[in-house]
């Protein structure tokens, strides 16, 4: 039912905007001179609108998407930090020339 009034009600106005005023206008056309300032308005209005929506939908959904997985760091056990050296490796006590170098050449020995 509604389907046959929206088409009869359509038929209806198209045919009273098509009744002719003046040499080659309709109704439509005259209405339209008058209507065109407010319309545009309104036009832009709504796309500026619709631009701005797809615009905040774009930044929204990529931001969604770059923060479902976090990256994750790794650490390198090789490239963690600096080699020490030998001499640094050795406990803090007070040894000797001899002791200091028999120490080094064991560690020498077993690496």
């Amino acid at each position: 039912m509604f389907i046959i009034k929206f088409t009869f009600y359509f038929c209806l106005s198209f045919l009273i905007l098509s009744i002719p005023v003046g040499e080659n206008e309709q109704v439509f056309s005259y209405l339209d001179k008058f209507a065109k300032p407010m319309t545009s308005k309104v036009f832009s209005s709504v796309k500026g609108v619709f631009n701005n929506g797809i615009k905040e939908t774009k930044e929204v959904t990529k931001k969604l998407f770059n923060n479902t997985s976090a990256p994750q760091d790794k650490v390198f056990t090789n490239l963690s930090g600096v080699k020490k050296s030998l001499e640094e490796k050795l406990p803090k006590d007070d040894y000797t020339k001899e002791e200091k170098e028999a120490i080094l050449n064991i560690l020498k020995q077993s690496n």
